[in-house]
């Protein structure tokens, strides 16, 4: 079924210009459902009431510039094989100084945004949302190592003598800007919820590095303090017995096990001590037997079958830590910035892997200006929050629409927003179905 909706839109930025038309909204897919799109059809409207300040279909989409971006179907989307570009909106008139309240947008999928606190699962997005009610441990490392799972693991920071946790910007606010002396971790032991027993476990972490891998490098790992059994890390490593060759590549490397007898390494195939951000998981389902695989940026890596003999539980109190690998004195640390580190007792498909992925390397966000031309000839620059030029708008609420607070945005009459869409995912784009301007009282 295909839902017929009534808008005004601009033709020249004017109130007394304008133009009715019918926009025919159908399903992206091609394959309308009814149920589906009954329910797109209340979602993919921003809340606004004025539809004469906001964009909902190709014709209103048509007021304003393509750059690098296109119309397809039914949203805003980048022009394939590019990995950036931008969507220029028409003038809006508002009619005489106005102050804004919010500019309002509605996702294809939650972009750029961290992963949900408490235990939730993200409803609302036409895709990509993720279901963490089975977290055991998700730190955001926004300046701190504060578990946002539901379950308030405590976590504990180590570091050379007078050295402080130290964190920097990263993909998803800040991140923990790891040195070769500084980690972090969480008790392993009979009670924690990071001990994951027989049970399935997802092993989620965002790592930018350029450590050499010559030996092994462990961004999460952990063994039983008595007799180092349950083993488990991963990481980095260019020598080991497991990488496909021992070229010196810095891989997707590690190893489980929880007896001397069921112990299996990995190794995947891409490098991943480039500077370069990438997504790392381990994904194990079942016990005996498991499978087990590994994922760099949304794809397989290895795909290894193994029985395990016992369960992950610990004899001693041990540690799960966050750039490092504690065994009595020795320390296997890392370097680098690490971001979302989550924990699931569950296994997560190879799609929902994926969608971790997508939502750090599809971008989509926002820049306003108000002008005192209907044109804006006057030119003011494109800012974000705190009207600063050099940040922007990104979605950052608990289901779509998003919304941007512009109540600090100088009143005049005309408006204009810029859309910034960026992929690093080869024919992936991040896509935009609505925009709205919604005026202050």
């Amino acid at each position: 079924m295909v839902l017929a909706r009534t808008l005004l839109v601009f033709v020249t930025g004017s109130l007394s210009a304008c133009t009715l038309l019918t926009d025919l909204g159908g399903l992206h897919s091609g394959q309308p459902d009814p149920a589906a799109a009954q329910a797109d059809a209340a979602t993919d409207a921003p809340t606004t009431t004025d539809l004469s300040l906001s964009d909902q279909s190709e014709a209103s989409f048509a007021g304003g510039q393509y750059l690098d971006t296109r119309w397809e179907v039914d949203h805003v989307a980048l022009v394939p094989k590019k990995p950036r570009g931008d969507y220029l909106s028409r003038v809006f008139d508002l009619g005489g100084s106005r102050k804004l309240a919010r500019l309002e947008w509605k996702p294809g999928a939650p972009y750029g945004k961290p992963l949900p606190d408490g235990a939730r699962a993200e409803t609302g997005y036409r895709r990509g949302g993720v279901d963490m009610r089975d977290a055991a441990a998700l730190l955001h490392l926004d300046g701190n190592v504060t578990d946002m799972s539901g379950r308030a693991v405590p976590i504990v920071t180590r570091g050379a003598a007078g050295e402080t946790m130290q964190f920097a910007s990263a993909l998803f606010g800040q991140g923990f800007s790891d040195t070769k002396t500084s980690w972090a971790y969480g008790a392993l032991d009979a009670t924690s919820p990071l001990a994951t027993g027989t049970s399935d476990f997802t092993w989620s972490l965002w790592v930018q590095s350029t450590q050499g891998c010559a030996d092994n490098i462990v961004y999460l790992g952990g063994e039983d303090a008595n007799d180092g059994r349950p083993h488990l890390w991963m990481g980095c490593a260019a020598t080991f017995s497991e990488c496909p060759a021992q070229d010196g590549t810095g891989r997707f490397a590690g190893y489980f096990g929880t007896t001397a007898n069921d112990e299996m390494g990995f190794c995947g195939a891409r490098r991943i001590d480039d500077g370069k951000w990438h997504h790392l998981a381990v994904v194990k389902a079942g016990h005996s037997p498991a499978s087990m695989r590994t994922f760099v940026d949304g794809t397989v890596e290895t795909a290894i079958s193994q029985t395990f003999q016992a369960a992950f539980v610990y004899d001693a109190a041990s540690q799960l830590a966050l750039g490092s690998f504690v065994r009595g004195e020795a320390r296997f640390q890392s370097s680098g910035l690490f971001d979302e580190l989550a924990i699931l007792r569950r296994a997560m498909s190879d799609a929902e892997i994926g969608d971790v992925h997508a939502r750090g390397a599809l971008r989509l966000t926002f820049q306003i200006r108000t002008c005192t031309t209907s044109t804006c000839s006057d030119d003011p620059a494109f800012v974000g929050p705190g009207s600063d030029g050099k940040r922007s708008f990104t979605d950052v609420d608990l289901a779509p629409p998003a919304r941007a607070d512009l109540s600090a945005a100088t009143a005049q009459r005309w408006f204009q927003y810029r859309a910034h869409f960026e992929s690093d995912i080869d024919g992936r784009s991040p896509e935009l179905y609505s925009t709205g301007l919604v005026l202050a009282p």
